[in-house]
């Protein structure tokens, strides 16, 4: 059994499905003093090739992936393992609680421009990632196949240390399949990554890794009232962007720091470190070369969407059959998305 020891209370950790506003969310929290975020801290351990030898991730599919996120030169993630991510984590955890610089280790040193590790400038440590990077290879064997299936929601089928997963803050991010799904699809064949008929797709898009996630955080909560865990708490994207000031005051309050603190905008490229590498930069170019929140203004609300209406425009944009195949996509997603959705935060 790995180690575990005692973190002080409280972090945020951000659970959040791809093309869920999950970096405006970031950018928002990191311009509060009081913030130290950390982006990303388990990817890179958990994508090795080797860790996803259980799903259909081709070598060529793999290679492709890795080149085109890295570079050319591939670093040697070898060394990388999810209990050095975690240990990571913690330590981190417990460098922002005390405005430390956290001790050294390869981790501490981004892969990407994104990551904001090593800057600590606040005691309340927000940790960012992907839900289907932190579900383990059983649940997600047990489940891609079998949408019937979840896992007993008293086990932790995460790869994250339960002293960090149980003195957290924990906050969910979705977002309307009909509107995550082809936007992920959008980006990923603009670099020639994966495409819908990859299960590796599939994996990425499914909304089944954060309702097992709300599932067994909320019974952890039930269970153990006595010892204070946080209940998990649901945003829809919808808000994040329309709402942002009631959005950011009810997350302050959550975390116990002054709203009068927070930003809405900011100054092209601010909060950029290292060098950013070409794949990352397509990812968020447009909060990247954004001044602020930009609001659509076309008063459309996202969960009164008609996915039949949006197929030929998908089919058009997509080609071929594609149109059909994202509404199958979206139509198969919306049973975990509606039963988050029903527990999301009103604004």
């Amino acid at each position: 059994m790995e180690q575990e020891s005692r973190l002080p209370k409280r972090h945020v950790l951000i659970f959040d499905h791809p093309r869920s506003c999950s970096n405006l969310l970031g950018k928002l929290l990191e311009t509060h003093p009081d913030v130290t975020r950390l982006h990303r801290p388990w990817r890179d351990a958990r994508t090795r090739v080797a860790d996803r030898t259980g799903l259909s991730f081709t070598p060529e599919t793999a290679v492709r992936f890795q080149k085109r996120r890295l570079g050319a030169e591939q670093p040697d993630f070898s060394h990388l393992t999810v209990a050095k991510a975690n240990e990571h984590v913690a330590e981190s955890i417990r460098a922002a609680r005390e405005k430390n610089t956290p001790p050294s280790s390869s981790l501490t040193k981004p892969s990407t421009a994104l990551c904001t590790t090593c800057n600590v400038k606040g005691n309340l440590a927000i940790i960012q990632e992907h839900t289907a990077i932190l579900i383990t290879d059983e649940a997600i064997h047990g489940t891609l196949h079998d949408s019937s299936s979840l896992p007993n929601p008293s086990a932790n089928t995460t790869i994250i240390r339960s002293d960090i997963l149980q003195t957290s803050i924990p906050l969910l991010l979705i977002r309307h399949p009909a509107l995550a799904i082809p936007s992920f699809l959008r980006m990923h064949l603009l670099e020639e990554m994966l495409v819908p008929e990859d299960e590796m797709f599939r994996y990425w898009i499914s909304y089944r890794w954060l309702r097992i996630i709300y599932s067994h955080l909320a019974s952890l909560a039930r269970e153990n009232s006595a010892n204070d865990l946080a209940e998990p708490v649901i945003i829809d994207a919808y808000d994040i962007v329309q709402k942002t000031p009631a959005v950011m005051a009810r997350l302050c309050e959550l975390f116990h720091i002054g709203q009068g603190e927070i930003r809405e905008t900011w100054e092209v490229g601010e909060g950029v470190v290292g060098e950013p590498n070409e794949l990352d930069v397509r990812w968020v170019e447009t909060l990247w070369g954004s001044r602020g929140v930009i609001r659509r203004e076309d008063g459309v609300v996202d969960w009164e969407i008609r996915v039949g209406e949006l197929v030929e425009g998908w089919g058009r944009e997509f080609g071929g059959d594609r149109g059909e195949v994202l509404k199958g996509m979206v139509e198969g997603e919306m049973e975990d998305y509606g039963f988050l959705w029903e527990r999301r935060v009103r604004f």
